[in-house]
């Protein structure tokens, strides 16, 4: 039964042994002898030879994540717990040098299936960031994703690469909405100030009418009473 395994919690690097050894089954011309052309005549041996210094080039390497449902494994180069590209981009001087630069990539990938060149998605509806072409090469679907398979948003330090309209129109347009918000608001209080003062005009009015109408039934009740005074008196 395998133990639990752990994965690795802090960057890292990969160191692959690719020396040489004599006692391997194959081997340079000429080795150990005075140099690896020998006397120069044989046109195999010199085309080796010039072969030399070689290289290896690691176009990929695929770490196992698992991102099944239930896993509590936390998923991409980046994850929150540790922000990897966050560390890598503040100590940048660790991670190059002047023949090694740090070089943004956008596609070329290799792949096999438009799966290989976008992000994963664990819902029915799948985002597709990137596909694969033709020569078996990944290509991003926009400007908007990055990296050697489209997986990663172009970085926020790049200009060109921002999402939302530049930073001088978004300026411009933030200023418009405060002015047209002041000024609806400031048409709101004055339209409410001169509603408050008609309705007060009115109320006003309303009373002046009230206190001429009140009058005016008390000047008919006196006169209504001085003319039935000397009728009254008749039968005295």
């Amino acid at each position: 039964m395998n133990p639990k395994k752990l994965m690795v919690e802090e960057p890292m690097y990969f160191i692959f042994n690719v020396a040489l050894s004599s006692s391997w089954g194959s081997k340079p011309p000429n080795a150990g002898s005075s140099g690896c052309y020998g006397d120069g005549t044989d046109n195999k041996t010199n085309a080796i030879c010039d072969a030399f210094p070689m290289y290896m080039k690691v176009d990929y390497i695929r770490v196992y994540q698992d991102v099944s449902e239930g896993s509590s494994m936390a998923y991409g180069c980046d994850p929150s717990s540790h922000p990897t590209k966050q560390w890598i981009e503040d100590n940048i001087d660790d991670y190059q040098d002047d023949d090694n630069l740090v070089v943004e990539v956008s596609g070329m990938a290799f792949c096999n299936s438009d799966d290989d060149c976008t992000i994963s998605t664990s819902g029915s509806s799948a985002v597709t960031t990137g596909t694969c072409n033709s020569e078996g090469r990944c290509e991003c679907s926009s400007d908007s994703w990055t990296g050697p398979r489209c997986t990663e948003t172009a970085s926020n330090e790049d200009g060109d690469n921002l999402y939302g309209p530049p930073i001088l129109v978004a300026l411009l347009i933030a200023a418009v909405v405060c002015v047209a918000t002041f000024i609806t608001v400031l048409y709101k209080v004055t339209q409410a100030k001169r509603n408050g003062a008609r309705m007060r005009d009115q109320a006003l009015k309303m009373e002046h009418a009230k206190h001429i109408q009140t009058a005016g039934a008390d000047s008919v009740d006196e006169g209504t009473k001085v003319a039935k005074e000397p009728h009254s008196n008749n039968f005295v």
